[in-house]
């Protein structure tokens, strides 16, 4: 009597996709935390090496600038080979290039190190690799699985100021620069290059963990349970208004956060605050981006759309940064 060729494999009690999730939230969490850690080493090292604000937080421009130069073909590497080898290459080489900070003498090593080299890392471990990770893991749970990795970049606003002030009082800022470079290469590239997978078919399951039976390859027949999605070619992307309205609103979106959080502990500073007060208070600001993010952004984008939730989160950033003026 034949036998089918279609196996079904049973469902884990625990989704594998919540790994990616932790995963994604790492990567976000470590690739923040390269600016968050210049935004407090830049008084200090400001004084030491006699350069401008405007000079280190050049730096930072330039890294913003090659990642949206970049970010067209980092995508396309990425649905080609997949996430895995781009994010643990990134923030290995992250790690190297935070190290390489530490021991800048002029200027354009700064640029070419943490402004060059780290854009293009930043925008692989932060931007897209992370994305393309979930999209390909989720469907229905993706507005809820995304909203847990984003918790990433404010958790690093309260952690990362306390340690690297700690590290600094230790080592000095060069030598905080070396720690969190070790800390990327050694601590955070390899679950990355260990444990992600490109999709959930690699491992024999479906996107957010369907109970359904899963059809194998072999079977003929494409995997059961599996929502369908709208598959548009790069042409038509291109030539779409909400693609070029969704671009904008996200490069708007990010310009005022990130061009205040750079100087957020040297504000504090300017102030007469201890460092260790200043870095107390980056660390209070980003309690509320936490507790947003978990009980208000995932729950309404899950329930009113990208579109709508945008639309909210950007009103409030201008509000927000009227009243920062």
């Amino acid at each position: 009597m034949p036998q089918d060729s279609a196996k079904v494999i049973l469902i884990p009690r625990f989704f594998y996709g919540w790994y990616m999730v932790a995963i994604a939230y790492l990567s976000l969490f470590l690739t923040a935390s390269a600016s968050t850690t210049l935004s407090v080493l830049i008084p200090t090292m400001s004084a030491d090496l006699g350069w401008s604000v405007s000079t280190l937080v050049g730096a930072s421009s330039i890294g913003v600038a090659i990642g949206a130069v970049i970010g067209p073909w980092i995508g396309r590497l990425v649905d080609q080979r997949g996430p895995r080898l781009l994010m643990a290459v990134s923030i290995f080489t992250l790690g190297l290039v935070c190290a390489q900070t530490g021991a800048v003498t002029e200027p354009w090593q700064l640029y070419l190190g943490f402004g060059v080299i780290g854009g293009i890392c930043r925008t692989g471990s932060m931007y897209i690799g992370p994305g393309a990770l979930l999209a390909n893991w989720f469907l229905r749970k993706r507005a809820t699985a995304s909203g847990f990795a984003a918790l990433g970049p404010p958790s690093c606003s309260i952690v990362i100021p306390a340690f690297t002030t700690m590290t600094m009082a230790a080592f000095g800022w060069r030598g905080s620069w070396f720690v969190y470079g070790a800390v990327c290469m050694l601590l955070f590239a390899p679950p990355v290059a260990l444990f992600v997978r490109h999709r959930p078919e690699a491992l024999g399951l479906l996107p957010d963990g369907a109970a359904a039976p899963i059809t194998m390859p072999g079977s003929g027949q494409p995997p059961s349970g599996a929502a369908p999605e709208d598959d548009w070619t790069l042409r038509e992307t291109l030539r779409s208004r909400g693609f070029w309205l969704l671009a904008v609103s996200m490069a708007l979106i990010g310009l005022l956060p990130n061009t205040i959080f750079v100087l957020h502990f040297s504000t504090f500073k300017a102030q007469g605050l201890p460092e260790s007060v200043a870095a107390g208070c980056v660390a209070v600001s980003g309690l509320p981006q936490v507790v947003s993010r978990i009980f208000v952004w995932t729950p309404l984008v899950g329930r009113l759309g990208v579109r709508r939730g945008l639309f909210a989160w950007s009103g409030l950033i201008l509000v927000g940064g009227l009243l920062w003026a």
